[in-house]
């Protein structure tokens, strides 16, 4: 089987894999919700230790893949440089290009022209991938006046991570942005994997110590849990046994919170 052939099927397969995972991680998502408090923790755990087994695959498919996109691009490289040679060994002596005045034109595709602020980064860190999206989206992606590569190359800048690790063998194109930001999508930003990370999130929180400091760090954490889950259309009342369950002196602190006043000074 030739190496076009292999990197065709195993782009193929990659695609049928990742479809499948999405299928699986949203009935885990739906399954959770209808699972008593009680069983919420083991169900999570076992469909990590399954679905473990299908993200190792898809990674090492993703290696195969990077691999030989690599083999075939120092190939292609290679060839190209020997056919340089070979035209310059039998042209020792070609006659100087004709040289066309030009005006340098700066155009709006140039990167320079791109926001200089500093954009958020992200790591792959699934949580944090709407935050980063909305805003890479409105200062980058939707803008009009940049290329499609000017905008991968400054998407690639921004990752870092397992994000980056995700998009390598893409080289900037036009094209290869809109398979870039598929990618992500598909692996960062469905929102059942981002609910059921936010669920394992609150049942592996710390229980707090009494002083005001750790109740603070508490409090900061499960509400951003919460404000994440909302954002995803999760209410509180979907999921408030699974906090009761999971920890009694977390329950104390929430308990504390809904009757604590602004002026307490916490």
């Amino acid at each position: 089987m030739d190496r076009d052939r292999k990197i065709y099927e195993l782009n193929k397969k990659l695609e049928d894999l990742h479809d499948k995972i999405k299928v699986v991680e949203t009935l885990d998502s739906e399954i959770v919700e209808l699972l008593p408090a009680a069983d919420v923790e083991a169900e999570m755990s076992n469909a990590g230790t399954t679905n473990a087994v299908a993200y190792d695959a898809r990674y090492a498919a993703e290696f195969t893949l990077k691999t030989l996109m690599d083999e075939k691009a120092a190939e292609v490289a290679a060839a190209a440089a020997a056919s340089t040679a070979a035209a310059a060994a039998a042209n020792p002596n070609p006659p100087a290009p004709t040289i066309t005045p030009t005006i340098n034109v700066t155009t709006a595709t140039d990167s320079s022209h791109l926001p200089k602020f500093n954009l958020p980064e992200f790591d792959g860190n699934i949580l944090l991938w709407n935050a980063f999206w909305d805003v890479f989206e409105v200062e980058v992606h939707l803008k009009t006046k940049y290329s499609n590569a000017t905008k991968f190359n400054f998407l690639n800048s921004r990752l870092s991570g397992d994000a980056k690790a995700l998009l390598l063998g893409l080289v900037p194109s036009n094209d290869n942005y809109t398979v870039a930001v598929d990618l992500l999508k598909k692996r960062f930003g469905q929102p059942a994997k981002i609910i059921m990370a936010h669920m394992r999130a609150l049942t592996s929180l710390p229980s707090p110590n009494t002083d005001r400091v750790s109740l603070r760090k508490f409090i900061d954490c499960l509400e951003s849990h919460i404000r994440g889950l909302e954002a995803l259309n999760k209410k509180p009342d979907s999921y408030g046994d699974l906090l009761v369950w999971t920890n009694y002196r977390q329950i104390c602190v929430v308990s504390w919170l809904d009757k604590v006043t602004p002026q307490s000074g916490i």
